[in-house]
């Protein structure tokens, strides 16, 4: 039996994602911030930066035009975390961008 049942642990990931994303960019997001991030992801105009596992990826949004990478659970669709300006991903994202603006 999973020690933590589905929703859970998708209200868990939520409440991470929304401490995280406050202490990290500075402001607490609306439901609307967090559909836009999930839609830019799901609709892949997110940059896909890394694999983590075959459940979580990790992937590079722009929020009010400010470049954010989170982390997305595939399977339960839903925003894990945020990680910190400093994480060298936010490089790797930066990068991608240049070249898809060179396009």
């Amino acid at each position: 039996m999973p020690r933590f049942s589905r929703k859970h642990k998708e209200r868990a990931q939520r409440v991470h994602f929304l401490r995280r994303f406050t202490e990290r960019i500075g402001y607490c997001p609306g439901d609307d911030t967090c559909a836009e991030i999930i839609r830019q992801i799901r609709d892949r105009e997110a940059v896909h930066l890394y694999d983590q596992s075959l459940r979580v990826k990790i992937k590079g949004v722009r929020v009010n035009g400010e470049p954010v990478v989170v982390i997305y659970d595939r399977m339960r669709g839903s925003l894990v975390t945020v990680l910190p300006k400093d994480s060298e991903f936010y490089r790797d994202m930066e990068r991608v961008y240049e070249t898809r603006s060179k396009n």
